[in-house]
C-alpha cells in the first residue's frame, strides 16, 4: 500500500469504497453515525482507507523509513580493512546455521567481485527483536591490480 495525495472525499453520494486494492469495505464520515444512508459502513480512517488499511499503511511507512535497505536482501559497507554484512532474517523463524553459511558465502562472492580478498573466517552476531537479522564482520584486503588476468585488467581499463 502506498499513500496517495491528501484529497477531499464527495460525501454527497454516500459510502464510499475503502481505496486500498481489493477492500470492498464502504466508509462513512467520521462524524456521522451508522445509521440510514450510512448503515452497514465503517469510519473513514484517513487517505480513503478503513481502519485496518490505514493501521497498515502507517506500519508499512515507519517501517520502511527504519530500514530502508532491509527489504530481505543483504546489505554491506566496507571501510579500511572490514566489510560488514548485514543479513535479514524471515519473521518466521529458521536455521541459523544455513543463513550464517548462506551468508558467508553471498559476502565472499560479492568481496570477490568488488576485488576484494577475505582474510579469514567471518565473526557473527544474531540480533534479535522486531526485525531480527545477522551481521558479520569479515576482514578484507584489496587485491592489486597486477594480480588480475589479462582479461579482467582489460576489462577494468576499458570502464
Amino acid at each position: 500500500m502506498s499513500r496517495r495525495k491528501p484529497s477531499k472525499i464527495d460525501w454527497s453520494h454516500g459510502p464510499v469504497q475503502c481505496v486500498a486494492q481489493g477492500c470492498t469495505t464502504m466508509l462513512r464520515p467520521n462524524n456521522q453515525r451508522a445509521e440510514g444512508q450510512w448503515a452497514d459502513t465503517v469510519q473513514h480512517k484517513g487517505h480513503g482507507m478503513c481502519f485496518k488499511h490505514w493501521q497498515a499503511d502507517i506500519a508499512e511507512e515507519k517501517l520502511s523509513e527504519r530500514l530502508r535497505t532491509r527489504s530481505g536482501s543483504p546489505e554491506m559497507r566496507i571501510r579500511g580493512s572490514a566489510a560488514a554484512v548485514f543479513w535479514p532474517l524471515p519473521a518466521e523463524g529458521t536455521w541459523l546455521g544455513r543463513e550464517k553459511r548462506d551468508l558467508e558465502s553471498w559476502a565472499r562472492t560479492e568481496l570477490e567481485r568488488l576485488s576484494y580478498r577475505v582474510m579469514g573466517r567471518a565473526v557473527f552476531t544474531v540480533h534479535h527483536g522486531r526485525t531480527p537479522f545477522i551481521s558479520a564482520i569479515l576482514r578484507v584486503r584489496d587485491i592489486p591490480l597486477h594480480r588480475f588476468s589479462r582479461a579482467t585488467r582489460t576489462a577494468v581499463a576499458a570502464a
